[in-house]
């Protein structure tokens, strides 16, 4: 940000009343306040813009990679089905002894 000392403060001040004048310094200054404060209201605005941005791709990350996870899961699970049934249909397609005899 700006660093601006004591000493600097009071060399513009001094400088503002020998320009300005004492009688609209006070104007002056109210309109100073009123659009610094306006800058920071913008500023601040922005940021919590850009926060809530990266908090919304962050979170969007996050379903994705919960969503690729819950994919894989299933994917297992259906192959691991699918396995059971071919060893069990395996199973019941083989002769047994009582069929050889």
């Amino acid at each position: 940000m700006v660093d601006i000392s004591f000493w600097e403060l009071i060399v513009i001040a001094l400088v503002a009343l020998l320009v300005i004048g004492p009688e609209r310094l006070p104007a002056v200054a109210r309109t100073l306040g009123h659009w610094v404060g306006k800058g920071r209201a913008f500023v601040n605005s922005v940021k919590t813009d850009i926060d809530n941005e990266l908090r919304l791709k962050q979170l969007q990350d996050i379903m994705q990679t919960n969503e690729r996870n819950d994919l894989h899961q299933i994917l297992e699970e259906t192959k691991d089905t699918v396995q059971e049934s071919l060893n069990l249909s395996r199973l019941m397609d083989k002769p047994s002894d009582k069929d050889k005899a």
